[in-house]
């Protein structure tokens, strides 16, 4: 209690006031020069789409405005679905159409030059329908064909070209055969050819596809020389072959008069050996 006359003074209570902390500044992912700061996928992008590889790609602001367009531009444009495991036959099927296949065959054609029985249509058009099976556009189709006409033009090539040495090749074994009797052989296939033909047209047709097969010249000459020995065709005196030569050169060095300079036809039988010799080499060649 105050004493009497005075008065008591009650000091007023100031409750001291803490200045407010300053508001925090929101944190910027966009530097000065557009460039994203690290973390801006996981903040800004959805948890299922963060995996997507175009975000990491995406390093700028201008990059992500580019894709936007691009994004843009595409619209209503033509997209061909990246295949997948879980693709079906119409979705392969839809694929391969927006490559360039058609859904039909692409018929294929012999190459232009291609001899007569080279060709098979029916492989042709097994391979058509192979390449249809196998979806391929018509530029595929093209590239293939190109591709398997050229190795088989080659291959024809070859074989007339291997056809061709052959047959030169037993056409010189059977002049060296023959040697001088060639001709005289050649004779009597002809006389033979003629007599067995029906007519000349018939000779001529044989003549024509046969007269240069030296398989053919040889069976003639052969025929002609058996039917000139029964009469059949008139007889031409045949040179002496090679083999003729060898045996008239055998029979004379076998003989006294080549192995004995003491016998008076010692040098006549050496001579008759050197000519021997000089008419099996000096073979005429046929016209």
């Amino acid at each position: 209690m105050s004493e009497p006359g005075t008065e008591t003074v009650v000091e007023p209570v100031v409750e001291q006031v803490k200045p407010a902390a300053p508001a925090a500044q929101p944190t910027s992912f966009i530097g000065d020069d557009g460039t994203f700061a690290e973390g801006w996928i996981e903040k800004y992008v959805s948890e299922e789409n963060r995996g997507d590889p175009i975000f990491g790609r995406i390093k700028t602001i201008q990059g992500l405005t580019a894709q936007t367009a691009n994004l843009e531009r595409m619209k209503g444009a033509d997209t061909i679905a990246k295949p997948s495991d879980k693709f079906g036959d119409a979705e392969w099927d839809d694929f391969h159409r927006a490559a360039g296949w058609t859904g039909e065959p692409i018929a294929i054609t012999a190459p232009e030059g291609l001899p007569d029985g080279s060709w098979s249509e029916e492989r042709a058009t097994k391979f058509s329908e192979k390449f249809n099976e196998l979806r391929l556009s018509p530029k595929q189709v093209a590239g293939l064909v190109e591709v398997y006409n050229s190795d088989l033009m080659q291959q024809v090539t070859d074989m007339g070209n291997n056809s061709e040495t052959a047959r030169a090749e037993t056409k010189a074994a059977l002049l060296a055969e023959k040697g001088n009797a060639y001709t005289q052989f050649i004779h009597n296939g002809n006389a033979a050819l003629a007599k067995f033909a029906d007519d000349k047209d018939h000779q001529g047709r044989v003549a024509d596809s046969l007269g240069d097969n030296p398989d053919f010249i040889r069976l003639m000459g052969n025929i002609g020389s058996r039917v000139a020995e029964s009469g059949g065709i008139p007889a031409t005196k045949m040179a002496p072959t090679p083999t003729d030569l060898d045996a008239k050169i055998a029979e004379v060095r076998a003989s006294d008069a080549y192995n004995s300079k003491r016998h008076p036809g010692y040098d006549a039988a050496q001579a008759t050996v050197k000519r021997l010799y000089e008419e099996k080499h000096a073979v005429k060649q046929p016209a």
